[in-house]
């Protein structure tokens, strides 16, 4: 709602913190009346708002103009068949030297650089790939991504931070490649279960995995 509002120059000091907490209250205003978001929830995003007011202070020097939930998709053809990467990203900034970033807002963990080199963790890559080679909603142009970073947004201002994504997205591209044609090769199965791939997997309830390795 702030990016929108604001997608090149922002307010002036006296209005910028009062512009975000007025978007916060937009996007709240169903819940506010429940005592558990109006005590707990309203609290956290004013913290984050505060850490957010200060990062776009220092972001707008190097920023043309900023886009919120891009829609994107990129249509290719890996061995001979059509594949397609479809996403919507958080905030997508135009840079003043030409290039594009992209940003994901996250309340939760963020990936390890360990997950991200090794491939386990592959959103920020992949959604570079599609706006460098794909299509971007509302006439966005494409173009080279030359920073990837995630937003770490925590009840506590001082938890708040940015981390950095420089893994090579055509590395990423290749990995992406090999797991299409391997998954279109019908002898390949499609494991409930792979070690090391994730941390939380919404079938091992129904694998029964922990009970059989009590057995």
């Amino acid at each position: 709602i702030f990016t929108r509002e604001f997608p090149k120059e922002l307010p002036d000091d006296m209005e910028l913190n009062y512009k975000m907490l007025a978007a916060g209250r937009i996007a709240f205003a169903d819940f506010l009346d429940r005592p558990a978001v109006a005590c707990l929830w309203w609290p956290r995003f004013v913290a984050m708002a505060n850490w957010l007011t200060g990062e776009e202070k220092i972001r707008r020097m190097e920023i043309e103009k900023i886009y919120s939930e891009v829609n994107a998709s990129w249509d290719f053809e890996v061995a001979g068949n059509n594949f397609s990467l479809n996403t919507r990203i958080d905030r997508l900034e135009q840079l003043k030297t030409g290039s594009i970033a992209i940003i994901d807002y996250k309340t939760g963990t963020i990936p390890t650089k360990s997950d991200i080199g090794n491939g386990l963790s592959n959103q920020l890559p992949l959604e570079a790939l599609i706006v460098q080679y794909g299509k971007l909603s509302r006439d966005i142009p494409s173009g080279a991504v030359t920073q990837m970073e995630y937003w770490k947004l925590s009840g506590n201002e001082e938890k708040c931070e940015i981390t950095k994504v420089e893994t090579d997205i055509e590395e990423a591209r290749a990995r992406l490649e090999e797991l299409i044609k391997k998954f279109d090769d019908p002898t390949t199965p499609y494991a409930a279960q792979i070690d090391g791939i994730s941390r939380y997997n919404d079938y091992e309830h129904l694998t029964r995995r922990r009970e059989w390795e009590m057995v």
